[in-house]
């Protein structure tokens, strides 16, 4: 099933879909919305995905929007797949909140 067909198929689902370099699309009922990737150069991305979900997961348990939950989880994916690995590249709380990154569209903006 198609992204599209799944957001018309399910209107009242919230479908988060990854879009690697490109970041991610968040839909629910309410909204749809394109979160951008950070810009770094990958290393291995063996646990980008499990780091995104993680990430993306712990943020809504802890009461995050549908706009940082999803900005969370991009930020550590970026962070992991920086270093070589799978559980040792994934990034603690504390890393995502003093590594400074820039997504793609702001690095694009200066263009």
């Amino acid at each position: 099933m198609s992204p599209v067909t799944a957001m018309l198929k399910y209107p009242h689902a919230a479908i988060v879909i990854t879009l690697g370099e490109n970041g991610v699309m968040y839909a629910d009922g309410k909204q749809t919305l394109h979160v951008p990737a950070y810009d770094v150069t990958p290393v291995d991305t063996t646990a980008a995905g499990d780091t995104f979900i993680g990430f993306f997961v712990g943020a809504l348990i802890q009461g995050a929007t549908p706009r940082n939950a999803p900005t969370k989880g991009c930020k550590a994916s970026a962070l992991c797949i920086t270093k070589k690995g799978a559980a040792d590249s994934i990034p603690n709380l504390n890393d995502l909140e003093t590594i400074k990154l820039e997504t793609r569209a702001q690095n694009h903006d200066r263009m």
